[in-house]
């Protein structure tokens, strides 16, 4: 399971790469944090129906109110993740890019408003939510 999130996870660092190259140079580190972010997002997806353990439910839980508490903090309400913008700045990109994740394969992102997608986006990590609650033993 592991394997195939980190697999996946190196596709959509490719495919967001591909899709909005950085225009500056940037470190390694950088390019770390762009994967661990690419990853994290597979998994706060994929996880909840890929494990059973209670406690990467729990890490997977928290995970999920963490953003969503973001959203309502978060003073760009373009943009539906606080790290993007200084991802993109660092990357000398529209700060207000979406990460080019599973929404974007889908074109639900290219095919909605901002405030539309967000709305979508929150519901869809609220369900993911209540999913892991419920599955929870």
């Amino acid at each position: 399971m592991i394997v195939l999130i980190l697999l996946l996870g190196i596709l959509f660092y490719a495919l967001d790469k591909y899709h909005y190259p950085c225009k500056k140079k940037v470190s390694l580190y950088h390019n770390l944090l762009h994967y661990v972010h690419n990853t994290m997002a597979i998994l706060v997806y994929l996880g909840p129906f890929l494990f059973t353990d209670n406690s990467i439910l729990y890490i997977l839980m928290g995970a999920t109110i963490l953003l969503l508490f973001q959203g309502l903090v978060n003073p760009n309400k373009k943009q539906s993740c606080i790290l993007m913008p200084i991802y993109n700045k660092e990357c000398g990109i529209e700060k207000d890019r979406k990460l080019y994740d599973i929404f974007s394969v889908l074109q639900i992102k290219q095919r909605m408003l901002s405030d539309d997608f967000n709305l979508l986006y929150y519901a869809v990590h609220a369900s993911l939510l209540v999913y892991i609650i419920m599955k929870i033993k």
